[in-house]
This record gives structure tokens, C-alpha cells and sequence, in this order.
């Protein structure tokens, strides 16, 4: 009688481990979609120049996935925006201690000091922004752009030494830009307005590679078109929601099928 207690006993604590490991992989699952159905909002609102209703789905993701860089750094753009300052480089300089591979924080929160007069911060944050990114980048090209204004108003001490910095990446800058407009070339010598045009045309059909491509070709040409940077943005942030939602999936399979494994090896184990 002992035993087949004991056994029964066991096999109720079994069930009840599977029972709290779907309880636990459905809960963070629906925390996941729930998070990338906010961001999907703040990137809709955003795009329609709703910055405050984007604010708010950002920082409910954000709530969500309080580790996560990217959402911090949407965050602090959409504060930014709301002349929201001292948030907005709260955020910035999160999303930097949270991942510091993660450099669209970096070229936000150089650009937020360049605009408060803030310039030996801006040189900081622009140049390892500059140092840390490839050379064939286009926003790596326009955060040396808002470098190379930014130290014009340094001290000329500092600003010698930021121009040894910047002349050691200038020759990577120039072969980047020749880079680009080869690309250009190949695309049929694509001039400003037929590069943004099809840029456009391919984020609406999900071609985020090739809008990017075709975007990042029209910012070269012209470097002053707002409309170009803000539509370059538009197609990094719809492939940054895309690959976020691609990962959400494959982490919850990964969850689902290593918990189950897991329950069923302690439940055969006993």
C-alpha cells in the first residue's frame, strides 16, 4: 500500500510539472505577441506622424520586454520627438548599456546632444557610432556627416584629436561612398527621384532588402532629403518588426519543444 501511494504520488507531481510547463511557455508566448503587436502599433502610428499614440505602444512593449534595445531606443526616438529631451537620452543611453552592438542608439543620442549644444557628448557617442560600423553603411556615412559638424564647435584641442580619429576612417568612408555609387551605377544609373520611388514601391510589397538598397542609394544622392532618410528608416524598422516577429516564432517553438522534452525526460526519469 506504502508504494503504490508513493507511485500515485509521484505520478500526480509529474502531471502537475507538465501542467505549470505549458502554463509557463503559453504565458511567455502570448507575452511575446503581445509585445510585437505593440510595436507593430508604435512603427503604424509612427509612420503617420501619431508620435504620442507611437510612444505609448512603444513604452507598453517596452514594458513588456524591458531588456530589449531596440524597443528602448524607439522609445527614446518618439520622445525625442515630443521634445521630450532628457527622456529621450535616458532611453538612448539604455538601450546602449542593454546592447552596446546596438548603434542606431548610438547615431540618436550623438544627434539629441548635437542639437542641445551638447557637442563634446556628441562627438563621443557619433565617433563610436563611426568606429563601430561598417564603412559601407549609409547611416555609419551620416552619422560621420553629423560628426564632422559636430566638432567644429569643440574646443580646438579636442577637435585635433577627433580629427585624427575621423582622417584614419576617412579613407573607409570614401571607398564606402565610391562603393555606393557603384551600386547605383548597376542599378541602371539610378538617379535621386527613380531610386526613391522604387525604394517605396518595394517596402510595400516586403522587399525590405532591396528597399533598403534602393533607399540607402537615394540617400547618397542626396543626403539632404529628409524624405529619403525618414522612408530609409520606414524600411530598416519594418524589416527590424519582421525579424522580431520571426524570432518570437522560432523562440517559442524552441521553448515549447525543449519543454516538453524536459517534462517528459523528468516524468520517465521517475
Amino acid at each position: 500500500m506504502g508504494n503504490s501511494h508513493w507511485g500515485r504520488m509521484l505520478a500526480w507531481v509529474g502531471i502537475f510539472c507538465i501542467v505549470v510547463f505549458f502554463q509557463y511557455i503559453a504565458s511567455a508566448g502570448s507575452d511575446m505577441d503581445t509585445a510585437i503587436e505593440f510595436r507593430q502599433q508604435g512603427v503604424m502610428h509612427q509612420n503617420q506622424g501619431n508620435y504620442k499614440k507611437a510612444l505609448y505602444f512603444y513604452q507598453s512593449a517596452l514594458a513588456i520586454l524591458p531588456e530589449n534595445a531596440e524597443i528602448c531606443n524607439d522609445v527614446g526616438l518618439m520622445q525625442e520627438f515630443i521634445d521630450q529631451n532628457s527622456e529621450a537620452e535616458a532611453s538612448y543611453l539604455k538601450a546602449i548599456q542593454l546592447d552596446p552592438r546596438y548603434l542606431p542608439a548610438y547615431n540618436n543620442l550623438g544627434t539629441l546632444y548635437s542639437k542641445q549644444g551638447k557637442y563634446v557628448l556628441a562627438v563621443q557617442y557619433l565617433q563610436e557610432r563611426v568606429n563601430k560600423g561598417r564603412a559601407d553603411d549609409v547611416w555609419t556615412l551620416i552619422a560621420q556627416e553629423e560628426l564632422m559638424k559636430a566638432y567644429k564647435h569643440v574646443p580646438l584641442a579636442g577637435a585635433a584629436r577627433i580629427r585624427d580619429q575621423a582622417e584614419e576612417f576617412s579613407s573607409s568612408i570614401v571607398a564606402a561612398k565610391n562603393k555606393m555609387r557603384r551600386t547605383a551605377e548597376r542599378n541602371q544609373a539610378l538617379d535621386f527621384e527613380t531610386a526613391h520611388q522604387k525604394g517605396q514601391e518595394m517596402l510595400e510589397v516586403g522587399n525590405f532588402d532591396e528597399a533598403i538598397d534602393l533607399l540607402g542609394t537615394a540617400v547618397v544622392i542626396n543626403p539632404r532629403s529628409q524624405a529619403a532618410r525618414q522612408a530609409l528608416k520606414r524600411a530598416q524598422f519594418a524589416k527590424e518588426k519582421f525579424l522580431l516577429e520571426v524570432q518570437a516564432k522560432e523562440w517559442h517553438m524552441e521553448s515549447k519543444s525543449r519543454s516538453v522534452s524536459e517534462a517528459l525526460d523528468n516524468d520517465f526519469s521517475r
